[in-house]
């Protein structure tokens, strides 16, 4: 069950034998799979180790703990909301962070989705939490000079509230990524354009640091 406010998140556990490693956003993603209309909507494992990233920065997770956990060992696990992309052009993509669809500059129309609050050393979402059962949706349609100021406040997650930014918390929703946008998921270059639906899968797995 995602998390409700006032309560507490996660709990103390122990790593099953065979539980995975992801040293990074897309790894943790990579492992899974996007069944339509199944009642677990991810094909993947319950636990992941989780040892870098922006979602491990949100849920503060140490690389260095990370890689020295093993089986048997006491953990705290968290459990976790993913997202999903589908579009025309291919299967769907899980993602684990974000994704970025960027004009140049980022110029009106630039948006970027997030499951984790970090965005590389941008804390974009900052209200947000990765097992709200949510996305955060933030679109930009600053001007120049408050796109300037705003890339200056994006690290402390002061460039919120800002009337040229829209952010809105979204279950599902269908958006249109234009053609001369650069398209990251995950923090990695995607060749996707056109009209895309992302959604939450809520309570996709749990992470252990």
């Amino acid at each position: 069950m995602t998390i409700r406010r006032g309560e507490d998140w996660g709990g103390p556990g122990i790593v099953p034998p065979g539980t995975p490693f992801a040293g990074s956003d897309q790894a943790l993603a990579s492992l899974f799979t996007y069944v339509p209309g199944a009642e677990r909507a991810l094909d993947g494992p319950d636990v992941v180790i989780l040892g870098g990233g922006d979602l491990a920065r949100t849920v503060g997770a140490s690389s260095r703990t990370a890689g020295s956990i093993a089986a048997g060992d006491p953990v705290t696990v968290l459990p976790i909301d993913l997202g999903v992309l589908e579009h025309d052009g291919g299967p769907p993509i899980v993602f684990a962070a974000s994704l970025v669809a960027r004009r140049r500059l980022w110029g009106p129309g630039s948006l970027i989705v997030c499951n984790a609050a970090f965005v590389g050393q941008w804390n974009v979402a900052p209200r947000g939490h990765p097992n709200d059962g949510r996305l955060d949706l933030v679109v930009s349609e600053l001007g120049f000079g408050d796109r300037i100021k705003a890339r200056s406040r994006l690290p402390s997650g002061s460039h919120i509230p800002h009337p040229d930014l829209s952010i809105r918390r979204v279950r599902s929703t269908e958006l249109t990524l234009p053609k001369n946008a650069t398209a990251l998921i995950d923090g990695h270059r995607q060749d996707i354009s056109g009209d895309v639906r992302i959604s939450a899968v809520p309570d996709a797995t749990s992470v252990a640091i």
